[in-house]
């Protein structure tokens, strides 16, 4: 399991960790059978669950879903203001923020519908969703990252990400299906 470490510093939302300032515990990575695991142990993760139950369950034996299969009406209601879609562009590979869902909006104190991950200024954790992010095109297994974070109001808490990846009918990943929530 890989571990990366983000933390908060001087410098703002996102900033280097300082030992005499707040202490965060390593960022995990989850994948295949861990990821399975560490969502049905974690009573606060309900929705991303629910959401990967409902990826899983659209992408039958091909592996992935295509984009098609993906009808935001057939998502249990509780659980849209988790879900994000991440457009993947190729060559340079980048990610567009296609749709954030609102629980996402709140704990980070805006949308970011529109706009690139590597146009965005969130430091270490640019870095660590764009290589959550490609991972997850370069090998087409779905993954969860689970970190602290400060919220709008400056307050820690910890987020948990799940991304999987789609596609058109019989081609590339061009989409990541994502779902987020905020650790009770």
């Amino acid at each position: 399991m890989a571990v990366l470490f983000f933390g908060v510093g001087r410098q703002g939302l996102f900033g280097a960790l300082e030992s005499n300032r707040l202490r965060f515990e390593g960022t995990q990575i989850y994948v295949g059978e861990a990821l399975e695991r560490e969502l049905a142990n974690a009573a606060e993760l309900t929705s991303l669950k629910r959401l990967y139950d409902y990826w899983r369950d659209r992408a039958g034996d091909t592996g992935w879903p295509s984009r098609d299969e993906i009808d935001p009406t057939s998502i249990d209601a509780r659980d849209l203001p988790h879900v994000c879609l991440i457009d993947v562009e190729s060559d340079p590979k980048r990610f567009r923020f296609r749709l954030v869902g609102t629980s996402a909006c709140e704990n980070y104190g805006r949308d970011y519908t529109g706009e690139y991950l590597d146009d965005l200024n969130l430091g270490v954790v640019r870095a660590a969703l764009g290589n959550l992010y490609e991972s997850v095109v370069d090998d087409g297994k779905p993954r969860l990252i689970s970190g602290m974070y400060l919220d709008r109001r400056r307050r820690p808490i910890q987020v948990r990400r799940f991304a999987a990846p789609m596609t058109r009918v019989g081609g590339e990943i061009d989409m990541l299906f994502c779902g987020v929530a905020r650790a009770r």
